[in-house]
């Protein structure tokens, strides 16, 4: 048994292993220094709230005074929002980020796992899993997506273990309950569909045509045939009605995603070689050197690889935020043409070199789960500022640097239904969250619900901030509380602060909480 024992160690306690560890551990480190990213989980908070109040989806406005209360308003991903919001209740925002952090780094170690066996290299699957890390350390935030892109990664996992016949055809029942799920929580429950649909064409490629360009066609020639994809693809579209709203969803994703918000939401716009910022860049080269290494090994080709190699790149085009879906196919299809593959040779390391190997893999593992804020506070991230983060309590290194919490406080001796905010566009759901309870008011002028308010209003808060007539704007509002950025606002806030009509009792140089004199 001792002997047996020892054999595992040694087998454990290989440079194989710290290859493979090495994802998760940089992937919880990165974002164990980060704090929380996205303004929207505020939003997404305030609105699983009311569900989890009054056990229905939001159909209407609530929050905005600038539109009707009962103005409509199809909140889709309801059920990621009450999701995100128990979590919240139960584990506070430190325990919700750590949920984050450590959900990240499973992620992309099963992802550097994957690709190791798909390339037969350890050391290239690691690699691999850290090219998509980078594009993750962008785009993965708490968020209703959080809770949608892990559904596709385990599908596109099983998908490829049925194309490849180690899983039984009837694991593709899987896309329709998946997709019956997904319909509630993101807008992207359509990949499901989509991608069932690229494995379907990679089937039928095999059995025509696909052995002229391909060896290994001729083997996935056996696997299963067209129909099973396509079937999962039609009954994965029947499944998405399982919502509130039936097939009205899809109504929900056209009106979502007007020319407007593509051309006013920086995550919406597309991606180009100078946007977003490196990542742009990195992305078409990425697939450029994917398409190569797919031309240049084409007799290994799978047709999957390259149809999901297709799909990807049409998604990342034409907007930017579809590349936290690059993010967990990257390594996958680019795997199999990065390294040949090879018998796996079992390691014997010396005594020195296993107890090096294992003092290794301990700090790894200890310096992955250190780095989070298990405490309630990320003094890391505070101290480091990777990422601007707020240096001192409360949320001391949890939220961004520019979090108005001491506004909070200032406001909370205010009546909620006599309140009228203006704020920073990333602040409304913020401010609904720790303003309300579970009844709603109209107290902000936007929120993040993007088309929900018309393109008047958008121009309205844009040149409030400019201070464009800014006076007559907030009266016309009836607004009498002004909560924003400095930076994102700084025509109004040079012009208020300056104001005998209005009181700015917290200003600093990064916000500003005004209230006008009564």
């Amino acid at each position: 048994m001792f002997s047996t024992l020892l054999k595992r160690i040694e087998l454990a306690c290989t440079l194989r292993t710290i290859w493979l560890l090495l994802p998760f551990v940089l992937v919880a480190l990165g974002f164990g220094l980060q704090p929380l990213k996205s303004w929207d989980y505020w939003w997404h908070l305030s609105f699983g709230r009311m569900v989890d109040a009054t056990g229905q989806m939001p159909v209407a406005n609530h929050f905005l005074y600038t539109l009707d209360a009962d103005h409509p308003s199809y909140v889709q991903p309801w059920l990621s929002q009450w999701l995100l919001f128990k979590g919240h209740e139960s584990l506070g925002l430190a325990g919700m980020l750590i949920i984050r952090n450590l959900g990240a780094a499973l992620a992309f170690g099963l992802l550097g796992v994957w690709a190791a066996r798909r390339s037969g290299s350890a050391m290239f699957g690691s690699i691999l899993a850290l090219f998509g890390a980078a594009f993750g350390f962008f785009t993965i935030s708490l968020r209703s997506e959080f809770l949608a892109w892990p559904l596709f990664l385990g599908l596109m996992f099983l998908a490829y273990e049925v194309r490849h016949c180690r899983a039984k055809p009837w694991w593709l029942l899987a896309f329709p309950l998946a997709t019956a799920l997904w319909a509630n929580f993101h807008g992207t429950f359509i990949f499901a569909p989509a991608m069932a649909i690229a494995f379907g064409i990679a089937a039928t490629l095999d059995r025509t045509v696909g052995s002229k360009f391909s060896e290994l066609s001729v083997h996935l020639n056996s696997g299963p045939s067209p129909f099973w994809w396509f079937g999962a693809a039609a009954a994965s579209i029947l499944a998405s009605a399982l919502n509130p709203r039936g097939f009205e969803v899809y109504t929900y994703l056209l009106a979502s995603s007007n020319p407007e918000i593509r051309n006013t939401v920086s995550e919406w716009m597309p991606t180009t070689l100078t946007f977003p910022d490196i990542y742009g860049s990195l992305f078409w080269s990425g697939a450029a050197a994917a398409l190569v290494l797919m031309v240049k090994n084409n007799r290994r080709l799978d047709w999957a690889d390259l149809g999901m190699l297709a799909w990807m790149v049409i998604l990342v085009a034409g907007q930017s935020r579809f590349l936290l879906f690059w993010a967990v196919t990257a390594p996958i299809i680019l795997a199999p043409y990065v390294a040949k593959p090879s018998k796996v040779v079992k390691e014997t390391p010396g005594l020195s070199e296993l107890t090096m190997n294992a003092m290794i893999i301990g700090l790894m593992i200890l310096a992955a789960f250190g780095a989070q804020p298990w405490s309630g506070q990320n003094q890391l991230a505070a101290d480091l500022q990777i990422a601007p983060a707020r240096t001192e309590s409360p949320g001391l290194g949890l939220v961004h640097l520019d979090t108005p919490l001491e506004a909070i406080e200032a406001l909370k001796a205010e009546d909620p239904a006599t309140l009228r905010l203006f704020h920073d566009h990333r602040y409304p759901g913020f401010l609904l969250f720790h303003l309300l309870d579970q009844t709603p008011h109209q107290l902000v002028f936007v929120d993040n619900r993007i088309e929900l308010p018309t393109q008047e209003i958008w121009r309205d808060l844009d040149a409030i901030g400019r201070g464009e007539e800014w006076e007559s704007r907030l009266a016309h509002w009836e607004v009498n509380a002004v909560v924003t950025s400095t930076q994102e606002h700084d025509g109004l806030v040079k012009a208020i602060t300056a104001s005998a009509e209005w009181q700015c009792p917290i200003s600093n140089e990064l916000w500003v909480f005004c209230r006008k004199e009564r």
